[in-house]
Order: C-alpha cells, then sequence, then structure tokens
C-alpha cells in the first residue's frame, strides 16, 4: 500500500499546469508557481523519494529474490526452507521457476498507478494503462505462472 501511495505523491510533485496565460503552477499546488523555489525543493524531495520507492523497492527485492533463486526453484513446499521465511511473501503464491514475477508484478502496479500521473493526456493515459494490463492479462494467462489453478 505505501509503495504505490508514496510513488504517486512523488511523481505529482513533477507536473505543472498552465493556469494563467504565461504561468505554470505545480498540479498539486496551484498555489506554488512551477519557476519557485519552494517547487524547486518539492523536485528534488520528490527525485529522491523516486529513488527510493518506485526505483529502489523493486530493485532490492530483485536482488534478494536473485541472490536466492535456486533455493526458491528447488523448494519442495510453497514456503521453501526457513532461510527464506525474509522473503516467503514473494515467491509463495507463484511456481518456482517464476522466483522474478512478484518484482515483475511490483513495476506492473507502479506503472499503472504513479508511471500514469507523469503521462498530462487523459488520453494517452487510458491507452498506455490498458495496453499494460491486456499486456499482463496475456503474460499471466500464457505462463500460468501461480501456484494454486484458481489464481491462474
Amino acid at each position: 500500500i505505501v509503495l504505490p501511495v508514496m510513488s504517486s505523491m512523488a511523481f505529482s510533485a513533477f507536473n505543472c499546469d498552465k493556469i494563467d496565460r504565461e504561468e505554470w503552477f505545480m498540479t498539486v499546488d496551484p498555489t506554488i508557481s512551477c519557476q519557485d523555489e519552494q517547487r524547486i525543493n518539492a523536485v528534488f524531495l520528490a527525485g529522491v523519494i523516486v529513488a527510493i520507492f518506485p526505483v529502489g523497492v523493486p530493485l532490492v527485492l530483485f536482488t534478494q529474490l536473485y541472490i536466492n533463486r535456486r533455493q526458491i526453484m528447488e523448494r519442495r513446499t510453497r514456503s521453501g526452507d526457513k532461510e527464506l521465511g525474509y522473503i516467503v511473501f514473494l515467491f509463495r503464491l507463484y511456481h518456482p521457476e517464476y522466483w522474478y514475477l512478484p518484482v515483475v508484478d511490483i513495476v506492473r502496479r507502479l506503472v499503472l498507478t504513479s508511471g500514469l500521473i507523469v503521462i498530462k493526456d487523459p488520453t494517452i493515459q487510458l491507452l498506455v494503462a490498458l495496453a499494460v494490463s491486456i499486456g499482463f492479462i496475456v503474460v499471466f494467462r500464457e505462463l500460468k505462472p501461480f501456484s494454486e489453478i484458481e489464481t491462474d
């Protein structure tokens, strides 16, 4: 829950709307001009948050899955060995050979929430969301990556 919310808030700091004929203001706070020092500080902070949340978190999770991929692929139960207990929540729903898919799914969710914020045109937003959603439906349908048939 925290990842999409923080990411969406961070990405929204980059957007500006033209309110007056010649002046641009922040979309999230129309009292702040896009040329104002407050906006520059907000964009810097948003950049840090983007580096931590939508980039850093999936990267750290992928690294942990990658390091443990052999144990995940050789597991005999959905949860695997006790050494995997700290990351079991990521992979237990997937067949072992799809150890990386939890991170792919996190990226999908980020694109469909935070990523669409940077696209200004609502029509393009809709088309991107539709393309990403249909693309992942097809991928998940073909791969059948989930341990339980009902989830596939």
